[in-house]
């Protein structure tokens, strides 16, 4: 399953929580089975934090809700197909007419595109890959950049497209156009899954084309950039060493090799790992990574900047 966002943006309140964020959400279902229904609904509502409330815990404030059920025999490609405009419409009018910060969540948009498929094939024209519409990245831009902001209009919208990967595969058509489209993707693992990893986010292929604009001194901390930048660096060699190590065996492994292991394994252990109910702060994050990070001597931190070693590395430092 892969994690699509676009364009995150939405103001905070004193207490810093999102103030009064609108939430649409799409889902678009694929056929199911004789009998089965097809739900394909919008919901909004809005959050607010509420001071009274234990350690500012979100309440939910239920707003007017718009909502399309479809039993899965009268469901065709093209209600699928329109479905996602229509709950961006709403988002927009919402955010430049109401001037709403919009949070839309789309799901499933492999679906989406399916149907976009059968549309294609029924209209004979000729496939791209995978048996695709050769538009099909013209047609997705469509939908997702009506994510931003209007001049003019204090509203804004904020889309997070969810799609699943056929087989895993990232190189599909679907995920791999919309990873051009999008300002950032969240890859999640089956395979941490399945080792009871929660979340179980892959480091690797996620991204953000955003975060360097919103990280650094007087946002997060001064050394954020270095931190992220050292340890996706060592987890990827991890990554490397423990594929190495399942060919020539744990005995043909060098000190380094090893020190890398147990990174890999305590990375994914401390730091990817959170209780469903764990609310850890960015500093707490960072906090982790230096511990994570001091597995290994300062020469092998070649990506930390040996100022923001001397500050961050020892080990009693207090940050």
């Amino acid at each position: 399953m892969l994690l699509q966002v676009q364009c995150w943006s939405f103001r905070c309140n004193a207490g810093g929580a999102p103030d009064a964020v609108p939430v649409l959400q799409l889902k678009c279902c694929s056929r199911c089975n004789a009998g089965a229904e097809e739900l394909l609904q919008m919901r909004c509502w809005s959050c607010r934090c509420s001071a009274a409330a234990p350690g500012g815990a979100w309440q939910p404030r239920v707003a007017p809700r718009c909502r399309w059920q479809v039993t899965a025999g009268l469901c065709c490609s093209i209600e699928r197909i329109i479905t996602p405009r229509l709950a961006l419409t709403t988002a927009e009018f919402l955010a430049y007419q109401c001037e709403k910060h919009v949070l839309v969540i789309l799901t499933d948009m492999s679906s989406y595109a399916e149907a976009l498929r059968e549309v294609s094939a029924a209209r004979e024209e000729v496939p791209g890959r995978r048996g695709f519409p050769g538009y099909m990245y013209t047609d997705l831009a469509t939908i997702y950049e009506r994510a931003g902001r209007v001049e003019g209009r204090n509203g804004s919208i904020t889309q997070i497209p969810i799609l699943t990967m056929p087989n895993d595969d990232i190189t599909h058509p679907i995920p791999d156009l919309t990873g051009y489209i999008t300002e950032g993707q969240i890859y999640v693992d089956r395979q941490l899954h399945n080792r009871q990893i929660y979340p179980p986010i892959n480091v690797l292929p996620s991204l953000s084309r955003l975060m360097k604009s919103a990280i650094g001194e007087g946002m997060t901390r001064k050394d954020h950039a270095d931190v992220s930048n050292q340890l996706y660096a060592c987890y990827a060699i991890g990554k490397d060493v423990q594929a190495m190590k399942a060919v020539v065996g744990e005995e043909a492994l060098t000190s380094d090799d090893l020190l890398y292991l147990e990174f890999l394994q305590k990375f994914e252990k401390n730091f990817i790992a959170q209780g469903p109910y764990e609310n850890r702060t960015v500093f707490e994050t960072l906090d982790i990574g230096w511990q994570l990070l001091r597995i290994f001597p300062k020469e092998m931190l070649k990506r930390i900047p040996q100022s923001t070693l001397a500050e961050f590395y020892p080990r009693d430092a207090k940050h």
